[in-house]
């Protein structure tokens, strides 16, 4: 993982798709990671230096993209184009917006615990050296 990342759900719709072809072009440091499902938007939509990754985050697992790749924003603009229509598609919407902020809640939680992991073990390294000074008469604070 060496490049900074930049996520977009939706990425082969309208919003999506421009949001990555302007960070290709004017921010060019970032690898830009698409995923979509494609039931709204269309595959010739996505930039050809796009990661692209078919995903349903309904049903698919993204782990492996936190994984792979050093994702430092993503941009959520995966949703059902025509949402004032009905009802129906708002609930889609709510569910849409629900499943997906548990899927990147998760992948947080994950780079909070392996934080947590690697803070624990430095402050044992510290008291390791702290507590072989002590014998020798001295402390670091």
């Amino acid at each position: 993982m060496s490049e900074k990342g930049v996520l977009i759900t939706g990425v082969a719709g309208l919003i999506g798709s421009r949001m990555a072809d302007w960070i290709i072009e004017n921010k060019p440091e970032y690898k830009v990671i698409g995923i979509d499902n494609l039931f709204g938007g269309y595959i010739e939509n996505v930039n050809e230096k796009v990661d692209f990754y078919k995903r349903d985050l309904s049903f698919d697992s993204i782990s492996d993209i936190f994984e792979k790749y050093d994702i430092e924003y993503v941009f959520h603009f995966a949703a059902y184009a025509a949402e004032g229509l009905s009802p129906f598609i708002r609930k889609f919407n709510d569910m849409n917006n629900m499943v997906t902020r548990n899927a990147f809640n998760d992948e947080i939680k994950k780079k909070d615990n392996e934080y947590n992991d690697l803070e624990a073990n430095i402050n044992e390294k510290i008291n390791d050296i702290n507590n072989n000074y002590q014998i020798l008469g001295n402390k670091i604070n």
